[in-house]
């Protein structure tokens, strides 16, 4: 697994423009598109700029559980893409267990938790490899806002390391 950060959002240059995350390497210039939808890039987007909503939103809720439960996000491994849709495992600490918890996700919800809990982020080879295909993306601020943007079905192949994940997580 690759350790990454968000660099920033952008919008993929395909025939329907889709939003889209670009993780970074933290050891490396190595960029990592993540397709996303709408909701998840405006959730990534507050996150990243600190917005706090009047009212808590599924991602400030889902941290709010888990704080008043006193567990803590640990980590999220974005391992592998499904039907296309990139996947992730959540691993979390609670209090009263002696090992992680892990919970599938998508990859973007778990990146958008991660950026609120100030959770590490790991990608795995087979994600990038896969990812370096779809390289065609503009910044977002070069795009109109993502409210105008429809999502389409993501034209990636499908690909997921279902043996291994169970491997290292089950």
């Amino acid at each position: 697994m690759v350790e990454a950060e968000v660099s920033t959002l952008a919008v993929s240059e395909d025939a329907a423009p889709v939003p889209l995350v670009l993780l970074k390497g933290v050891d490396s210039e190595q960029v990592i598109p993540i397709f996303i939808g709408n909701n998840e890039a405006q959730a990534i987007h507050s996150a990243l700029h600190g917005y706090q909503p009047p009212r808590p939103m599924t991602h400030d809720l889902f941290g709010a559980v888990l704080e008043s439960m006193d567990g803590t996000l640990k980590a999220v491994f974005i391992d592998g893409i499904l039907d296309g849709a990139y996947i992730a495992i959540l691993e979390l600490s609670l209090p009263g267990r002696d090992e992680p918890v892990y919970i599938d996700s998508r990859a973007s919800d778990a990146i958008a938790l991660a950026l609120r809990a100030e959770a590490k982020i790991f990608v795995s080879p087979q994600v990038i490899e896969a990812a370096e295909e779809h390289e065609e993306f503009e910044p977002l601020e070069k795009q109109p806002p993502i409210e105008q943007h429809q999502v389409d079905s993501n034209p990636m192949a499908t690909y997921c390391l279902s043996s291994e994940r169970l491997e290292i997580f089950c």
